[in-house]
């Protein structure tokens, strides 16, 4: 008996002739399918690495929010730490005045703490123009780059529009396509600097560990000086602070000659004194996975209001990559003295 066709057609698996699809459809509609699949599982993997990235990044936050807390608190102590243990002959307990920094411990955390006696830093709003040029030379411009430079931080801080060079000095920062001109008034804070014309990122981040506008002469003391101040203005060989001991920096400071006009008054010049009594505080705090936040304070201990010590800054700075992981002491305890001796 001969099959019915529509049987036929169904064992051999071919379509009748009404069939109004084409042998190929399901090869077309196979692929759309296909893609969606595909594009399903690219947002699944994609929202995966989204998600951990979320949680990296928040993880990072929270650590970073803990060396915050954790600067804040210890900046602090060391301001106390300077008040209960006046400095004496460039020293306060176990730190020194001049930029050599302590390493210290709280749990499993490493402290850097860094005390500067702003004396011993390069003010921008009195040193003299020569004293300038010599700072700006001293972390790497030329002669010529180096007198323009100290010109226009002069004239940044100077009033009335003439500049110290002849000719106007709103006219020089349009020149230089700046929407500003200068100041003319003291500089607030270092940072101003990069208001300057022809300042770079790369020059600020050098003078900002030379200069201060927190002392009250326009020389410097180099019984306190740190090492890039002398270094500067000494035209030593550049170095590593980090890497530097105690003994190393004094040995410099022997063997250096810095011209008397950039120094402090003269029957002080060889006596670790201070007269602004004021400090520069940098702690840093290192935390996992390079993680670090880095806390700048400066503090007056003599008081601008006659009412005790004056915190005049307190800013949030980048620490060093990294620093020696040596054995050290603790912060609290041992290398901060909190209590009257």
């Amino acid at each position: 008996m001969r099959l019915p066709d529509a049987g036929l057609d169904f064992c051999v698996g071919r379509r009748s002739a009404s069939d109004p699809t084409t042998p190929g459809d399901d090869g077309f509609i196979l692929i759309p399918v296909l893609a969606a699949l595909f594009l399903l599982a690219l947002g699944a993997v994609l929202l995966a690495k989204s998600v951990a990235l979320d949680i990296r990044l928040t993880a990072i936050s929270e650590r970073r929010a803990v060396g915050e807390e954790l600067a804040n608190g210890l900046t602090r102590l060391v301001l106390h730490h300077l008040t209960v243990n006046a400095p004496v002959s460039g020293k306060s307990g176990q730190f020194r005045l001049d930029g050599i920094p302590q390493h210290c411990r709280v749990g499993s955390l490493l402290v850097s703490i860094q005390i500067v006696d702003v004396d011993g830093q390069i003010n921008i709003n009195y040193s003299t123009l020569g004293l300038l040029q010599a700072a700006v030379r001293g972390v790497g411009l030329a002669d010529s780059e180096a007198q323009l430079m100290a010109e226009n931080i002069v004239d940044f801080r100077s009033p009335g529009d003439f500049s110290i060079s002849g000719g106007s000095k709103s006219s020089r920062y349009q020149s230089a396509g700046l929407y500003h001109g200068p100041k003319n008034e003291p500089f607030g804070s270092v940072a101003e600097l990069d208001q300057v014309a022809g300042m770079t990122p790369a020059l600020l981040q050098r003078l900002k560990l030379i200069t201060t506008v927190h002392s009250r002469f326009g020389t410097v003391n180099p019984a306190v000086a740190s090492l890039p101040v002398l270094q500067a203005l000494a035209g030593a060989e550049a170095g590593s602070l980090e890497r530097s001991t105690p003994e190393e920096l004094d040995d410099l400071r022997a063997k250096v000659v810095i011209p008397t006009e950039y120094t402090y008054i003269t029957r002080t010049r060889s006596v670790r004194t201070t007269v602004s009594n004021t400090y520069q505080v940098t702690v840093a705090v290192y935390l996992q996975s390079n993680v670090r936040f880095g806390r700048q304070a400066v503090v007056d201990l003599s008081g601008g209001t006659g009412t005790g010590p004056e915190v005049r800054q307190w800013i949030e700075v980048e620490p060093p990559a990294s620093v020696s992981q040596a054995e050290v002491q603790p912060c609290i305890g041992g290398l901060l003295l909190l209590n009257k001796p």
